[in-house]
């Protein structure tokens, strides 16, 4: 059983329990979302979660707007992946001491630690991962951590770079875990287990290990999978930066292909161009937004990638068959 405890900013606490969950997943458009797994909830506006404690890898995803958790605790150690655009802070109480997180960084924040999360960015993105204490001493004697490694890990925030190796792993791991099980409810366990063993161990490697140290332990695996198709690295990087800007080129380069080879296999496979999956997903995400009411339509368009806001208006027009301001609020 996967629990915590909740602070108050007072003096008193209560402990939670938060029970061990099957996917659940707020992802359809229209639908009004409770956050789940919480006694005492978050501020902010859910638009999307899933918790899921099922495997020694415990994940926990969630999309929110004015994201804010008082101090509490985890009885796991937490990795805490923020996505895209997305900044939190992480406050702790004793010692005091503050951390900003961001896509460029991971922050292992110990079990047991009175901490508080807050999103500083206007939209909440981030993925946080539960490894289970057998799975943190497996990958402790196969990288050879020391005694003093462990005890820091245990008893201290610790905030690295995400290096290149690393931000590939959690990718697929996201995509396989929340991008393809939208569309199919189910996800491969066998592959996102192997993903969550390889993403702790390349975390552990990437804090404890400098850069130079790095080729001692490193193994002769590579991110990419040889039998991934294009159209699933597109996907891949489309879905982690879909607010920002993208050039055609940057997608074929990531996808490991020349730009009409990247055009003809994704309009085979995804059934529409890159620019118009971009256009369609952006527009789900306005809409989510414009049902919580927290934000203008103008800041809306801005803030799901549209800098003209009459473009944003006909796109949306097009898609749903109505101006955004007609949309009804269901939060």
């Amino acid at each position: 059983m996967y629990t915590y405890t909740e602070y108050s900013s007072g003096l008193g606490f209560a402990p939670l329990k938060l029970a061990e969950i099957s996917v659940k997943s707020s992802n359809m458009i229209g639908k009004k979302f409770k956050w789940e797994g919480f006694d005492i909830v978050p501020s902010g506006c859910l638009l999307e979660q899933i918790v899921d404690f099922s495997q020694p890898m415990g994940f926990a995803y969630e999309r929110s707007t004015q994201y804010f958790k008082d101090f509490h605790t985890h009885d796991r150690l937490m990795l805490i992946f923020p996505r895209g655009s997305s900044v939190m802070e992480v406050r702790t109480r004793n010692p005091h001491n503050k951390y900003t997180v961001d896509y460029e960084s991971v922050l292992t924040v110990p079990k047991d630690l009175v901490h508080d999360d807050e999103g500083m960015s206007s939209i909440y993105d981030t993925t946080a991962f539960f490894p289970s204490q057998e799975m943190i001493d497996a990958a402790a004697k196969k990288l050879g951590l020391s005694q003093e490694h462990l005890q820091r890990l245990s008893s201290e925030c610790l905030k690295v770079p995400r290096i290149p190796l690393v931000e590939s792993i959690f990718q697929a791991y996201f995509f396989e875990r929340v991008v393809l099980n939208k569309n199919k409810n189910e996800y491969d366990q066998e592959a996102t287990q192997l993903l969550g063993r390889r993403l702790l161990e390349e975390v552990l490697m990437s804090t404890f290990f400098p850069e130079k140290e790095r080729s001692l332990h490193a193994d002769s695996q590579t991110s990419d999978d040889p039998n991934e198709s294009v159209s699933v690295r597109a996907l891949r990087f489309i879905e982690a930066n879909l607010f920002e800007p993208m050039e055609l080129e940057d997608i074929a380069k990531t996808a490991h292909a020349s730009v009409s080879t990247l055009l003809r296999k994704f309009k085979i496979d995804v059934g529409v161009t890159p620019y118009t999956y971009i256009k369609n997903r952006r527009l789900e995400e306005a809409l989510r937004l414009l049902k919580t009411g927290q934000h203008p339509v103008g800041d809306v368009a801005l803030l799901v990638g549209y800098e003209n806001f009459g473009a944003f208006s006909d796109a949306f027009k097009e898609k749903f068959g109505d101006v955004p301001s007609s949309v009804k609020l269901s939060y």
